[in-house]
């Protein structure tokens, strides 16, 4: 009977496969860079406090076009259950190349099933986008991310392969208009060390017509 190292590594194999042969199907679309770092600043039992950095480059992951830092306080009532709740300063340059702030308040809930290394969680968040200078009222976004992910180990790290997709409703809109879906590795080179390596495709509503763009997604976290 094979071993479960073995399955991991088949089931490891195989999704880079086919996220290989996904991605030349966008083949000619604006390539972008998305890079986040992260880091707890206060745990106190089922309590954690937490802050992130966030940076965008597009053009083919040339120009800097969008960045925020956010602070997270996070709560696990339950094993299987976290709920957070987040402020975000973000920053985003539009179209005539003008910088545009925002303030974005966010809580969320993701409960999640866990089996034998196997996890599928739903992550929920609804939140306000407080842009400046645009002279509206806060937007109300709703975003649902389903991850599924399997960990094990590769040469006696900590390791994991996982796939998901988040949908984004605007309820001023009142419409869905934005898709990502991602595929990538984590692993765990030292103790309280994560790393996270993804590759995904975004799908923007513009108009009446969506477009598309190639993602490469690497973060750092500390635990």
């Amino acid at each position: 009977m094979s071993s479960p190292s073995f399955h991991f590594k088949r089931f490891f194999a195989a999704g880079f496969l086919a996220l290989a042969s996904a991605g030349a199907l966008w083949a000619g679309d604006d390539w972008q860079f998305w890079q986040e770092a992260s880091a707890p600043v206060h745990k106190r039992g089922k309590f954690t406090s937490s802050l992130t950095e966030h940076t965008r480059y597009q053009n083919d992951m040339k120009d800097l076009y969008f960045f925020f830092v956010k602070s997270k306080n996070a709560y696990a009532p339950r094993p299987w259950l976290n709920a957070a709740v987040s402020y975000g300063y973000f920053k985003q340059k539009n179209l005539r190349s003008v910088w545009l702030e925002e303030h974005r308040p966010e809580v969320e809930a993701s409960p999640r099933l866990t089996w034998k290394g196997f996890t599928l969680e739903n992550r929920a968040r609804v939140e306000a986008r407080l842009i400046e200078k645009d002279g509206k009222d806060a937007v109300w976004r709703y975003r649902n991310r389903f991850q599924a992910s399997l960990d094990g180990n590769i040469l006696g790290k900590k390791a994991g392969f996982f796939v998901n997709e988040e949908i984004f409703y605007d309820f001023t809109a009142e419409t869905r208009n934005q898709n990502r879906v991602f595929a990538g590795v984590k692993f765990s080179p030292a103790k309280r060390l994560s790393i996270s390596l993804s590759w995904g495709v975004q799908s923007v509503l513009s108009g009446s017509r969506w477009e598309s763009r190639q993602l490469f997604f690497a973060s750092v976290g500390l635990n």
